[in-house]
C-alpha cells in the first residue's frame, strides 16, 4: 500500500483510545490516540515480514500476529524526536493488556529521514531491520496463533507518517540492495516532481 488513493477504507482501528487515520500526499499521516492500531482488513497471518517507509513518528509502530487490542507483537518506532529517542526501535508483547519491553536498539534516525522498518516472524522468532541491515532478534513463545497485521501510533497530540506498508513480504532481493534501489527510486520521484 503506497497510499497513492485513501486506503483507509480497507484498514479497522483498534485501540485503547482511537487515533485519526488519513491519506494525504502520498502517505498515511495517523494523529494522536492510545495505543491506537490500524490492521489490514482480511489479514490473519502466522509467519510473515511486514515492513513500512517511514519519515516521521514519535511513537508509531508495525505489528503482527494481531489477536485483538490486548494481544498482539509490536515493533516500536521512534524518531530521534520521539518520546524516545534512545530506543528507536523496540520489541514489546501485548499479552492481556500488558506490554512487556522484549528487546530495543538505539539507532540514528533523523525526523524527516525516509527509513525502512521491517519485522518479521517465524515460529518463535522475531527479527527487526532497519535500512536493510538486522539489528533485533528475540524468541518468544507467549503467542502462536495467526493474527492481522498493521500500523501504531500512540501518544495523544503527536503524529506518525507513512509513506508505504507491505505485508506478507516474499524475499526476490538482498534488502540492501532493495533499499539501495528504493532510495534511488525515491531520489528520482522527488527530483521530477519537485524540480
Amino acid at each position: 500500500d503506497t497510499f497513492d488513493t485513501d486506503s483507509t477504507g480497507s484498514y479497522t482501528q483498534h485501540a485503547d483510545t482511537a487515533g485519526t487515520w488519513t491519506v494525504s500526499g502520498g502517505e498515511l499521516v495517523a494523529t494522536g490516540g492510545e495505543q491506537a492500531l490500524f490492521i489490514r482488513n482480511g489479514t490473519s497471518f502466522t509467519d510473515t515480514k511486514v515492513e513500512c517507509d517511514c519519515n516521521h513518528a514519535y511513537n508509531g509502530g508495525l505489528i503482527v500476529r494481531f489477536q485483538d487490542v490486548n494481544n498482539y507483537y509490536l515493533l516500536a518506532l521512534r524518531d530521534d524526536s520521539g518520546n524516545s529517542p534512545t530506543k528507536n526501535l523496540s520489541l514489546f508483547k501485548r499479552i492481556g493488556g500488558t506490554f512487556t519491553e522484549m528487546t530495543f536498539v538505539n539507532l540514528s534516525w533523523t525526523r524527516g529521514q525516509s527509513v525502512l522498518a521491517r519485522l518479521e516472524i517465524k515460529g518463535t522468532q522475531l527479527k527487526a531491520f532497519f535500512n536493510g541491515s538486522q539489528v533485533l532478534s528475540v524468541t518468544d513463545s507467549s503467542i502462536t496463533a495467526a493474527g492481522g497485521v498493521g500500523l501504531r501510533t500512540s501518544v495523544a497530540g503527536t503524529q506518525a507518517k507513512y509513506q508505504a506498508f507491505r505485508w506478507d513480504i516474499q524475499d526476490r532481493l538482498n534488502d540492501s540492495v532493495r533499499f539501495e534501489l528504493e532510495s534511488l527510486r525515491d531520489g528520482l520521484t522527488s527530483r521530477h516532481y519537485h524540480n
